[in-house]
């Protein structure tokens, strides 16, 4: 749609996201960060928070058939055992990343709406070159400037010209 209409549809996504997809956009982004977090987590922290309970598991020895067992709850629950990737949040946060791509590869939008999704983007672009480009087009300088804020660039001296004095780039880590 984006790449059919191009900057006819500039006004309307310029009122949607200020009418709430920015804020959608958002939460969906955080909403699949806390799901990777989630799934990322380890059986061994899980059992180091998790109490131990004394339950009975029916089995063939003593007189009853059953035996009493002290055992973690962490063992009943699986680390990783979520969707990872295929999670609805994660999939829903990947659909996000190729929307917000288009927009800014075919519809003009303004600068502060740029800048918004530049930092929505800010992880997307370095896991996809496509998502960087496409930002790098608009405003490669900015592009430049959060990676460099996240310690993403390469420290480079300053130039040395005659009648000029470059500052030096700080580094960032």
């Amino acid at each position: 749609l984006c790449k059919a209409a191009g900057d006819f549809l500039s006004t309307r996504w310029k009122t949607e996201w200020w009418d709430g997809l920015g804020a959608w956009c958002r939460k969906i982004k955080q909403q699949a960060s806390h799901n990777k977090v989630r799934t990322n987590a380890s059986p061994k922290n899980l059992s180091q928070s998790l109490p131990m309970r004394e339950i009975m598991i029916p089995g063939r020895s003593g007189d009853d058939g059953f035996r009493i067992t002290k055992k973690s709850m962490a063992d009943q629950v699986s680390g990783g055992g979520g969707l990872g990737q295929y999670a609805s949040p994660i999939r829903t946060w990947e659909a996000v990343v190729k929307l917000l791509t288009a927009i800014v590869s075919y519809v003009r939008i303004e600068d502060n709406m740029f800048d918004e999704i530049l930092e929505l983007l800010a992880e997307a672009m370095e896991k996809d070159r496509d998502v960087r480009d496409a930002l790098e087009v608009i405003n490669a300088d900015a592009v430049w400037a959060v990676r460099y804020e996240r310690g993403l660039v390469e420290w480079t001296p300053a130039p040395v010209m005659e009648g000029v004095v470059f500052p030096e780039m700080e580094r960032v880590s």
